[in-house]
C-alpha cells in the first residue's frame, strides 16, 4: 500500500460532468465563439486559468482573471447544492483513511468550487490537503506538476497512488512512473480503452475498491 493517494475531483471523485458541459457550451454559445466538438474534453484537464487562455484564443473578450472570475459564479451553484460524489467513493475514502492512508485532493478546478463541493458532501475532513492547479501554477499536463506535490509532501513519486479520469494525465502519470488508477466517466468514454491499457489499473466504480 502507497503512503499517500491522491485524487482528482471532477469525473473521479465526482459526477460533474454534465454540469461543466452545459456551462461550457453555454459559456461559448453566449458569446457567438465557434468551439470543436470535443471543446470539453479539451478544456477538463486545463484547469479554469487555461480554459479562460483557451477561450481567448478561439475569440473571446476579457482578462483571463475576469474570465476565470464569471466562470466560477457560474458554476458555484452545482458545485455546492447539486454535484454528488460518484457512487462508494465515501466509502471508500473512509475505508483507505481508517487504514492509514494519507488522502489528498488535486484537481483543475478553482477553490473556490472544488471546497465547498467536498464540503457539501461530507469528505471535506478525510483529506489533509485539497489542492487546485492554481496552487502550483502548472496544468495536469505538465509533469512536473506531480513531482513538485511529492516535493511538498517530502516523498517520492514512488510513494503516491494518483486517481484520475482522464487519457492525457493518466499517459503523463505512465510517463513518468507515477502509479496511476484511472476512474470510469462518462465523459471519457470515447477513450475508455485506451485508459484501461494505459492505466496500471481501471475501475468503473469505487465500490470494486472495497
Amino acid at each position: 500500500m502507497k503512503k499517500h493517494y491522491i485524487f482528482d475531483l471532477d469525473g473521479t471523485l465526482i459526477t460533474s460532468g454534465e454540469f461543466i458541459a452545459k456551462g461550457v457550451y453555454n459559456f461559448f454559445d453566449s458569446r457567438g465563439i465557434s468551439y470543436p466538438p470535443d471543446v470539453v474534453k479539451i478544456i477538463m484537464p486545463m484547469g479554469y486559468p487555461g480554459f479562460a487562455r483557451y477561450a481567448i484564443s478561439l475569440g473571446a473578450k476579457g482578462e483571463v482573471d475576469e474570465l476565470v472570475e464569471g466562470l466560477c459564479q457560474d458554476f458555484k451553484y452545482y458545485y455546492a447544492n447539486e454535484i454528488k460524489l460518484k457512487p462508494f467513493a465515501k466509502e471508500y475514502l473512509e475505508k483507505i483513511k481508517s487504514e492509514g492512508v494519507h488522502c489528498h485532493v488535486l484537481t483543475g478546478s478553482p477553490h473556490e468550487l472544488v471546497d465547498v463541493c467536498l464540503k457539501n458532501n461530507g469528505v471535506w475532513d478525510i483529506f489533509e490537503n485539497v489542492w487546485s492547479v492554481d496552487d502550483f501554477g502548472m496544468m495536469k499536463s505538465n509533469p512536473e506538476l506531480y513531482k513538485k506535490v511529492a516535493d511538498t509532501l517530502g516523498v517520492t513519486l514512488d510513494d503516491i497512488l494518483f486517481f484520475d479520469d482522464n487519457l492525457g494525465v493518466v499517459k503523463t502519470c505512465r510517463d513518468i512512473g507515477l502509479e496511476i488508477v484511472a476512474v470510469y466517466d462518462v465523459t471519457t468514454e470515447d477513450y475508455k480503452d485506451e485508459i484501461k491499457a494505459t492505466a496500471d489499473k481501471y475501475i468503473k466504480s469505487f465500490e470494486e475498491l472495497l
